[in-house]
């Protein structure tokens, strides 16, 4: 008996399944942003809570999964060179 067809191996065989999550640029700002709060000693809540208000996107809540728009993006950008001074 048969469970998996022959013509399915050779299809997965040739084709590569990528299981790993989307990379948020979104996500790589907000480390950036955390690295920079923990370099320079501020207050995380403080300067987290400033960033999610300018840029409309929860800071806690932004993740590998979190989609990329282009007007989020530039509203991060522009929140974090507001509150941090830093361009990303």
């Amino acid at each position: 008996m048969k469970i998996v067809s022959d013509d399915f191996r050779e299809s997965s065989s040739r084709n590569h399944l990528d299981w790993s999550l989307p990379v948020s640029q979104l996500n790589d700002m907000k480390l950036l942003v955390e690295a920079k709060i923990k370099a320079d000693g501020l207050d995380a809540k403080d300067v987290k809570g400033k960033i999610s208000l300018k840029s409309g996107k929860l800071f806690a809540f932004i993740n590998d999964a979190t989609p990329d728009d282009p007007e989020s993006v530039a509203k991060f950008k522009r929140a974090a060179k507001e509150v941090l001074n830093i361009s990303l």
